[in-house]
């Protein structure tokens, strides 16, 4: 019986550390993911509600282990032995519900996050094509700019050229 009731004592307090430990890293795991997210409040309150019933949940089973040392052998035992097992139940469907949670919270956040990769990949591809458009417009009007100045100066060195043709035919003739 002593063996038994040393095994029950051993599991309490490996369960306590699990949780304690469990509780922790969901802590740290949430406010880490969901530091600058709009429902960082109301997570937070579940977490203190979450963490509100680990104390409880371990305050009950300290209170059982004290029970159990100060009167080994006595019918609370069997009582206490269903609580613990009820008990451990609540802690893995809160443990559970919180892990799922937690999972859909992040799975979520992933999500928006991919769609707001993907609009900013679009958004970028639509301003690169814009660039790559207003180059070519400018392209086009340099390449037009310098055709009219070209036209411009040929014209004008024509008629320059043809004026002092015509000048020098005068004035040979005037000789």
């Amino acid at each position: 019986m002593k063996v038994y009731f040393y095994l029950v004592v051993v599991l309490g307090i490996w369960m306590l550390a699990i949780l304690e430990t469990t509780a922790q890293i969901g802590v740290i795991n949430l406010d880490t993911v969901l530091k600058y997210h709009p429902q960082t409040y109301v997570i937070n309150s579940q977490i203190r509600k979450e963490a509100t019933f680990y104390e409880d949940t371990i305050q009950r089973l300290v209170d059982c282990f004290i029970y159990k040392i100060s009167n080994p052998g006595s019918h609370y035992d069997s009582l206490e032995n269903t609580k613990l097992i009820i008990i451990q139940e609540e802690i893995q469907a809160v443990q559970k519900r919180a892990q799922l949670e937690l999972e859909e919270s992040y799975k979520s956040k992933m999500d928006s996050l991919n769609c707001l990769i993907q609009k900013e990949a679009h958004e970028f591809a639509i301003l690169y094509k814009l660039t790559d458009l207003i180059q070519q417009d400018a392209l086009l009007f340099a390449s037009a700019r310098v055709k009219d100045y070209t036209t411009d100066f040929l014209l004008f060195v024509n008629t320059k050229w043809d004026y002092q043709l015509k000048k020098n035919r005068l004035t040979r003739k005037q000789r």
